[in-house]
């Protein structure tokens, strides 16, 4: 059993009913936005059927908790409730159902998901209600696959929502815990999320259901309160499983900057190199760093010269292929300070997706983006042979590969302005001192 497992850096948490988040996990809630986790919320149906009078409206029951989730949303500082509209006690997993959580979640891209556990259907004196079962089966489903595959709902892709990998899951209520948050300093704070509930519970049950709850869940752990989930990591081999490939960054330093008047890599701006501006940003994208060109003061990496003195980018490139040690590379130039990581993991995931591609780049408004580019490292012998011919143009020798294309509807979602394609060219462009 794992206490406390790291606080993720966003998290989405997909539930049947208003209410249900913060009964399952208002205290780990509470914890994780204290931690600074930036949390969403995603309500399946509006709870129009929670109520025991059989004269009120539906929809001034929907209204009256709608208000209530907004309020104990507040309470945990989760940022964002998204309703669904879904009608309550007659949920299911539908397909419709799975595509619009799908696009809650390429739309929020959380690292984690929490959602209700599908397989808990009842216990001494409890049947689960089947909106949690139908709402848990239906998130597990859109996460894996549906989030992450770009041909799963593709007018998604359309909309400007590019696939998305998550990379861990929460089941709320499990019948097969292996982890416990500890509670009992944000207990208060659940408590007080729940009395926003007003028309659910009352001060008397609250205080007499949650406390005593949390207590039998932590007490054979020897804790005062926690909540139960089951932790599921994704993306992690399997022992004697194959690793994901590993990437090398090919930082492109060459060139003469006759408009910068100087080496622009290790030109300072800030306080630090320019150079490492696109290491930084990708840092937790790649493996290691070859740096084609000039080398960048304080990086630690190996340094290639250009294989072809003055073949710009395209020289670069081959000389860095020519020098890694692992099956991907993403090649950046050093002088592209405003890398989006989002927009280089789509071209990732471009070139992993078809076994067959051996680079892939973005379409931009007048053609290719010839950086950042993402390529397998047998390209070197294609692109190798056009630097032999005279090529010099990076965009024309892509066009002899078999190149994947991320379309601009699928990087704008993640970088609106373009600024991952932006280049500091002149000393106007450079923002802060340069040194």
């Amino acid at each position: 059993m794992v206490i406390d497992p790291p606080a993720p850096d966003s998290v989405l948490v997909v539930m049947a009913h208003p209410d249900d988040a913060e009964f399952s996990a208002g205290g780990t809630l509470a914890r994780w936005t204290r931690a600074g986790t930036r949390v969403a919320y995603c309500v399946c149906t509006d709870g129009d059927k929670g109520t025991s009078d059989p004269g009120r409206d539906p929809r001034a029951v929907a209204e009256e908790r709608i208000a209530e989730q907004r309020a104990a949303a507040a309470v945990l500082g989760v940022e964002e409730v998204v309703f669904l509209g879904y009608p309550d006690g007659i949920l299911q997993a539908t397909l419709e159902l799975r595509r619009d959580i799908v696009r809650v979640i390429r739309r929020v891209r959380p690292e984690a998901v929490l959602t209700s556990d599908p397989t808990r259907r009842f216990g001494p004196g409890y049947i689960n209600h089947p909106d949690h079962r139908a709402a848990g089966e239906v998130t597990l489903d859109a996460v894996y696959p549906s989030a992450r595959d770009p041909l799963v709902f593709p007018e998604l892709v359309e909309e400007g929502l590019p696939p998305h990998k998550v990379t861990q899951v929460f089941l709320s209520a499990p019948t097969e815990p292996n982890c416990l948050v500890d509670i009992s300093g944000t207990l208060e704070r659940k408590l007080d999320a729940l009395r926003q509930h007003r028309s659910q519970i009352t001060e008397d049950r609250l205080r007499e259901l949650v406390p005593r709850r949390a207590a039998d869940v932590g007490a054979p752990h020897g804790l005062a309160a926690a909540e139960a989930f089951h932790h599921i990591t994704l993306g992690v081999s399997a022992p004697g499983a194959a690793a994901p490939p590993a990437v090398t960054l090919v930082l492109l330093t060459g060139g003469a900057s006759r408009r910068m008047g100087r080496d622009k890599a290790s030109m300072e701006v800030d306080g630090r190199p320019l150079g490492m501006r696109p290491v930084e940003a990708l840092r937790g994208l790649v493996d290691e760093v070859v740096v084609a060109g000039h080398p960048v003061p304080g990086l630690a990496g190996r340094v290639v010269a250009d294989t072809v003195a003055g073949a710009g980018p395209l020289g670069g490139v081959v000389a860095g292929l020519a020098a890694i040690r692992t099956p991907l590379a993403v090649a950046v130039a050093c002088d592209m300070p405003t890398l989006v990581p989002a927009v280089v993991e789509l071209l990732l995931d471009r070139l992993a997706g078809d076994p067959e591609l051996l680079a892939a780049c973005c379409a931009g408004r007048h053609g290719l983006e010839p950086l950042p580019l993402a390529l397998r490292a047998a390209a070197v012998t294609s692109l190798g042979a056009a630097l032999a011919r005279g090529e010099r143009a990076l965009r024309t020798a892509l066009g002899g590969l078999a190149l994947g294309i991320v379309e601009e509807a699928a990087w704008h979602a993640v970088d609106p302005e373009g600024r991952c394609f932006a280049n500091w060219n002149r000393p106007e462009e450079v923002g802060g001192a340069i040194r």
